[in-house]
């Protein structure tokens, strides 16, 4: 119980920082910079100076949610899929740290290589993070837990389509407010599920 106390805390630990990143990056952005209509993703963009930081709290996101997982797994057995998933998002969300997008600002001279293997791990990290809120869905006992893996799950799967259709210019929105909401329900469920369910095996339903 005790390790899995510390594993919720450091999950914790991972979303407020990685949204304590996004919030500090915003802050040094130019003004061709739009948070309604540029992506997280571009607060780490190749060819921009305060790329580091958006680029740390990626990496240092990914991390802290990957070390919480890993403890979670190594102390209880219960959710073993849905959490595994969750530790790919991590990986996912790491290795889209590593890798930068496309400049924000037009730029043409950038590595594609680079911006393709960022947008291959964001959109594993984004399909893996969505697996799992379905897979706890299903393995769930609890009425109302089931309820809340559900209704987010599908505020994120709705939000990632409507980013992709706003991303191709079929839906007038802006993609970074689409993309920003779309963080906020999936931000939301791991602290709900992991600091406040804490789905361990000894839980009462």
């Amino acid at each position: 119980m005790k390790n899995l106390d510390i594993s919720s805390k450091i999950i914790a630990i991972a979303v407020l920082f990685f949204a304590a990143s996004i919030i500090i990056a915003q802050l040094f952005t130019p003004s061709t910079y739009s948070w309604t209509q540029n992506t997280v993703s571009e607060l780490a963009a190749q060819n921009y100076d305060n790329a580091w930081i958006m680029s740390i709290g990626l990496m240092g996101y990914g991390i802290l949610l990957g070390l919480g997982i890993i403890l979670r797994l190594k102390n209880t057995r219960e959710f073993v899929f849905p959490d595994a998933m969750v530790f790919i998002y991590a990986v996912g969300i790491f290795l889209s740290g590593v890798f930068a997008t496309a400049p924000f600002d037009g730029n043409t001279n950038y590595s594609m290589q680079e911006a393709s293997l960022h947008s291959i791990f964001a959109t594993a990290a984004g399909l893996s993070i969505s697996i799992a809120m379905i897979s706890y869905f299903f393995a769930d006992k609890g009425f109302k837990r089931k309820l809340t893996h559900l209704a987010l799950a599908v505020f994120v799967v709705g939000l990632s389509a409507l980013f992709g259709l706003a991303e191709d210019g079929t839906v007038a929105i802006g993609k970074g407010l689409v993309q920003r909401s779309m963080y906020v329900f999936g931000l939301s469920w791991i602290v709900v599920n992991y600091n406040f369910y804490r789905l361990d095996i000894s839980q009462t339903q």
